[in-house]
């Protein structure tokens, strides 16, 4: 019997040799870039893209540690120069490719070149396309299985020859420039990558209807920062997931193209954007929402552990089925307004803090904290500190019953009002009806209180074991 079992082994053993030998490992180098020369290495990625292209994948390409120059080949300046439109440089694009991994081996840094035209060129007529592109630094089309690690991508879109300009924002460039392209391509994973100050997005995903479907893609320790439209383009895929992921400063500096959010789920070409688990995440210093999705087809998507704040305009926009915000500082104005059918598609807010106000730090403040004009949403075991508005606003967009299911429901709250002045709502801390607050603590500097808004209000149900204290007297009141 010994033997037998060791028979087994040594076949299926060899029966896994010729897969695993299939794989080619291959060096950047091998296709002649050179670190750290201040040449473009254009060439030698395009070289390399063709080689996988031509394998079908299969490959593991190592970039060696240093600094590479990417960018189209051509010098553009002289009087007499042709900028190509309708055209893109794309660093490392692969196509139809499976088990590859693209591998930085030290201290990986790719930069655009300084001076690389982008927008739109003047004076085209007869429809011609004007528009002026710059491509992505990694594009995969209809790929599987690929893992990309260690890489620290520089769009430099701080140095661009600007052109004319194209989208909608107050200085818009929407050409395309990403860091990341993702087309019809399932099971990625990135690893300890950046994807930083590119024209148009960190990265984007696309899925076409009756396409290959975008599913099982994963980010870990990625940055995508400092871009000129959305850090990252959620637009289409089942299963996304984000893990300790930095989307900071997108759409604030020379290019600011709307919506200009750290985060954008934004579901396109009839494609949906679902089960997605976002986790000790950062969304700060954007010019739009830090985080933003009003589409129904995008649901069941969770934020766990992160860290939102609006600096400039509102910090959060979820008007989509299905969400989960849990364990997560939030700072500035939040809009929560999904209609849900049901209990199980509304919004749910379980043990984060909400602040208007943090130090050293520029906080945008709305009307209110947290507007709430959607059915069905559940909040619990959390907290709300207003300093300078009143910290919610609810609103229901139809009659209903007194306890009505549909109505919002705080459970094992705390809400401080700790104003030093009179709101511009006066005397009161928060203004709400349809609402439901069961054992939650209300706390007032005695500035403004919450509970004559209760009271005034027929419309809401808060005798359940609620507590009311006023801090100026350490009484209850």
């Amino acid at each position: 019997m010994y033997r037998f079992h060791l028979l087994l082994l040594i076949i299926f053993s060899l029966a896994g040799t010729p897969a695993l030998a299939q794989v080619k490992t291959v060096y950047l180098s091998s296709f002649g870039a050179v670190p750290n020369d201040q040449l473009s290495d254009q060439q030698a990625f395009n070289a390399a893209a063709a080689y996988i292209n031509g394998r079908k994948g299969k490959v593991k390409l190592i970039i060696p540690a240093g600094k590479y120059i990417v960018g189209p080949a051509k010098t553009y300046g002289s009087d007499k120069e042709k900028i190509p439109t309708g055209k893109l440089f794309d660093v490392l694009n692969l196509t139809g490719c499976s088990n590859v991994t693209i591998q930085g081996n030290g201290n990986v840094q790719i930069k655009f070149l300084d001076g690389l035209p982008f927008g739109t060129l003047p004076g085209r007529k007869n429809n011609s396309d004007s528009a002026v592109h710059i491509g992505s630094l990694i594009r995969l089309t209809n790929c599987s299985g690929i893992t990309i690690t260690n890489i620290k991508g520089d769009g430099n879109n701080q140095r661009f020859r600007f052109l004319n300009n194209w989208g909608v924002g107050t200085n818009p460039y929407e050409r395309e420039h990403e860091g990341l392209f993702i087309l019809n391509s399932k099971d990625i994973t990135v690893r300890n990558c950046a994807f930083n100050s590119f024209g148009r997005d960190g990265a984007l995903i696309l899925e076409d209807r009756n396409a290959l479907p975008v599913t099982n893609v994963s980010f870990f320790n990625c940055s995508f920062d400092n871009n000129g439209r959305n850090g990252f383009s959620w637009c289409g895929g089942d299963g996304v997931r984000f893990y300790n992921c930095t989307f900071n400063y997108n759409s604030s500096k020379k290019i600011i193209t709307n919506p200009g959010s750290g985060l954008d789920i934004e579901p396109e070409r009839g494609a949906v954007c679902k089960n997605g688990i976002i986790t000790k995440c950062t969304f700060r210093n954007n010019g739009g929402y830090s985080v933003i999705s009003v589409y129904a087809a995008s649901s069941e998507v969770l934020f766990d552990s992160c860290t939102i704040i609006g600096n400039t305009v509102y910090s959060l926009m979820c008007e989509s089925p299905g969400f989960i915000f849990r364990n997560s500082k939030i700072a500035g104005t939040v809009l929560l307004t999904y209609d849900a059918t049901d209990e199980s598609k509304g919004t749910r807010v379980e043990n984060c803090t909400f602040t208007d106000s943090l130090p050293k730090t520029v906080v945008y403040r709305g009307n209110y904290m947290l507007s709430i004009q959607g059915r069905y949403i559940r909040i619990t075991n959390s907290t709300f500190d207003s300093y300078v508005v009143p910290s919610v606003y609810t609103e229901i967009r139809k009659k209903s019953r007194l306890d009505d299911p549909e109505n919002t429901i705080f459970e094992n709250c705390v809400f401080n009002a700790r104003f030093k002045k009179s709101t511009t709502w006066g005397k009161w801390a928060f203004l709400v009806s349809n609402t439901k607050f069961i054992n939650c603590t209300f706390t007032t500097s005695g500035v403004a209180d919450f509970e004559g808004m209760l009271r005034q209000s027929e419309k809401n149900i808060y005798q359940n074991k609620n507590k009311f204290i006023n801090e100026a007297t350490r009484q209850k009141y």
